[in-house]
């Protein structure tokens, strides 16, 4: 695996990964159409550095940090390819791209991705309510 940064052709690979393996992990179906969420991934390509995780040239995660605040707002892995390392390289690559200490967030019901965050050593800070989503999160910080 290789981790590489996002280049304007991984677009409809990503989407889809990201699609996915949100929906492996959540209960319900998402209330926004996908069409919404390339809309989104667009704002967040303004303020986010993004790599994807790559094997054999085929997008198999991503995290995009917004390194202005210190805030992984998404890493996501395929949902055939979870606990294999990819996450954790994954988020190994946004801490060390951080001057502050890392946070993220993830919906309190998530909890395979609670696990994780915990395994490595990141505690809950808080929780809100996602704006695309409308559910609970929990805040994570490093």
């Amino acid at each position: 695996m290789k981790i590489r940064n996002y280049l304007n052709s991984d677009y409809e690979e990503l989407i889809e990964l990201w699609w996915d393996s949100w929906h492996s992990s959540a209960s319900f179906r998402h209330p926004k159409p996908i069409e919404e969420w390339g809309k989104r991934w667009s704002k967040l390509l303004k303020t986010h550095l993004v790599v994807v995780a790559v094997i054999d040239e085929r997008i198999v995660g991503f995290a995009a940090l917004d390194q202005s605040k210190s805030v992984l707002s998404q890493i996501f892995v395929s949902p055939s390819l979870k606990r294999q390392g990819i996450g954790s390289a994954l988020l190994e690559w946004a801490a060390l791209n951080c001057k502050k200490p890392l946070h993220l967030k993830t919906l309190e019901e998530n909890e395979e991705s609670r696990a994780f965050y915990n395994s490595r050593g990141m505690r809950e800070s808080g929780q809100s309510i996602n704006d695309f989503n409308g559910q609970v999160e929990i805040e994570y910080v490093l």
